[in-house]
C-alpha cells in the first residue's frame, strides 16, 4: 500500500465518521471539491469544511467502501482513480451510491495532500 492509498482510505474513514477536521487535514489550502449533493465545485479548505458541517447534520450511518483503487505518481503529483461504494441516510432516506472518483495529490514536506477529488453517481 503506497501513501497516497492510505490518504485515500483516511479519507473516506473519516467522511464515514463525520470527521471535518480529518478531512481537512488532508486537503492543500485550496483544494477543489464536487459530490452529488452540492453538483458543483466547492473551493477552498474553509468551504469545504462549511459544507462539510451543513451536510454532516442532515446525514447518518455512512458507509464508504473503496474499490479498484489505482495510483499513479510522478516527482510531487500524482492521481488516484476508484470507483467508491456508499450508503448513507440523508434526511431519512437512505442512498445508495456508485461513484466513480477521481483524485489528484501533491506533496508538501513529505505529505500527500488532495488537491482535487471529483465523486459524482452514476444515474441508476
Amino acid at each position: 500500500m503506497t501513501q497516497i492509498d492510505d490518504v485515500v482510505h483516511s479519507l473516506f474513514t473519516s467522511l464515514d465518521a463525520k470527521d471535518t477536521a480529518g478531512i481537512c487535514s488532508l486537503l492543500v489550502d485550496d483544494a477543489a471539491m464536487v459530490d452529488e449533493i452540492t453538483k458543483g465545485w466547492m473551493v477552498g479548505r474553509e468551504t469545504l469544511r462549511q459544507h462539510l458541517d451543513a451536510t454532516f447534520a442532515g446525514v447518518e450511518a455512512i458507509a464508504s467502501n473503496v474499490r479498484d483503487l489505482r495510483v499513479r505518481a510522478t516527482g510531487d503529483f500524482a492521481t488516484a482513480t476508484c470507483t467508491l461504494l456508499q450508503r448513507y441516510t440523508l434526511n431519512g432516506q437512505t442512498v445508495d451510491v456508485v461513484a466513480p472518483t477521481s483524485m489528484s495529490f501533491e506533496r508538501s514536506n513529505g505529505e500527500w495532500l488532495i488537491v482535487t477529488m471529483h465523486a459524482i453517481p452514476l444515474a441508476d
